[in-house]
């Protein structure tokens, strides 16, 4: 009885979901709400495009978090319709950053004036943002099916974007990144696939602390066989994975492996997500892409 009340009420959310579902604007990119045939389990994504799109772009792959997995449509819109990914992108295209939440400060004592600063010296460059739907692996067979979307990620959804903005994304300009459920499957990805991208990170990744170890011996397996990688993590005080992400952080550490792990205020939610977190996730894929960018390039 309790699971077909759930089963239920996940598809009153989809259907909700669908009728009010607005039309996504933005000044900054292009959005296009597509669809990838191949395996019922995901296909639907939104590509979000810079409108000036640079010679050589850049994509970071965004994963959503366990509340959107109920339906296709929301997962796809989770982080430009509910996480700010467009706010982000205009507060980061047109500084100075400010403070939205007047009660409370998500960004930490100094952060403000830190970011300006930086972005004074090297202004923002959106890159692609390919959000798909990411389907909770918990519900839809574990360990196959996160299989399987690493292989759909990875290869003909890529191909897809690839032909669709007729540009190839090689590892140097490819970053997965996810938030809480998508976190954990952004890790999971990135270790099944290192060779298709130059970095992971994960906002809240909702890990336990007896995957950490695991995760950063992947990650020097995976750095053995193809390459530098980065690790990018981030978190917050009152993130219930926090203490998982610090021992993913240690144990990156001990082994060598270049990392870095923010911790601001806040909780784990969609206002920290739109206030700071996801500006401090875009911000850290620009410093990873800036690596690699020829001299001048903006």
């Amino acid at each position: 009885m309790k699971r077909r009340a759930l089963l239920s009420l996940a598809a009153t959310l989809g259907v909700s979901a669908r009728a009010a579902a607005k039309p996504l604007e933005s000044a900054e990119l292009s959005l296009e709400e597509l669809n990838l045939p191949g395996d019922a389990a995901f296909g639907r994504y939104l590509l979000a495009v810079p409108k000036a799109l640079p010679p050589s772009p850049e994509l970071v792959i965004l994963l959503h978090g366990l509340g959107e997995t109920v339906e296709q449509r929301m997962g796809s819109r989770a982080f430009a319709e509910r996480y700010g990914l467009l706010a982000a992108v205009a507060r980061l295209t047109h500084p100075p950053l400010e403070r939205t939440l007047p009660r409370v400060d998500y960004f930490g004592e100094g952060r403000l004036s830190e970011l300006n600063a930086s972005l004074r010296a090297r202004p923002y460059r959106c890159p692609v943002f390919l959000c798909p739907f990411t389907p909770n692996p918990y519900k839809a067979g574990g360990e196959p099916t996160v299989a399987r979307f690493a292989r759909f990620v990875g290869g003909p959804l890529k191909t897809a974007v690839e032909a669709r903005l007729n540009v190839t994304f090689p590892a140097s300009r490819c970053m997965i990144s996810g938030v809480s459920l998508g976190g954990y499957l952004a890790i999971e990805l990135f270790l099944k696939t290192p060779e298709l991208y130059g970095a992971v990170g994960a906002a809240q990744g909702a890990f336990g602390p007896q995957q950490a170890a695991r995760y950063a011996a992947g990650v020097e397996a995976a750095v053995q066989r193809v390459g530098p990688r980065r690790v990018e993590l981030l978190t917050s005080g009152g993130d219930t994975y926090k203490p998982a992400n610090e021992a993913f952080q240690r144990h990156l550490q001990k082994r060598g492996q270049a990392s870095r792990l923010r911790v601001s205020p806040g909780p784990h939610d969609q206002s920290w997500l739109k206030e700071s977190g996801v500006i401090e996730m875009l911000l850290a894929a620009d410093d990873v892409f800036a690596e690699h960018r020829a001299p001048g390039a903006r």
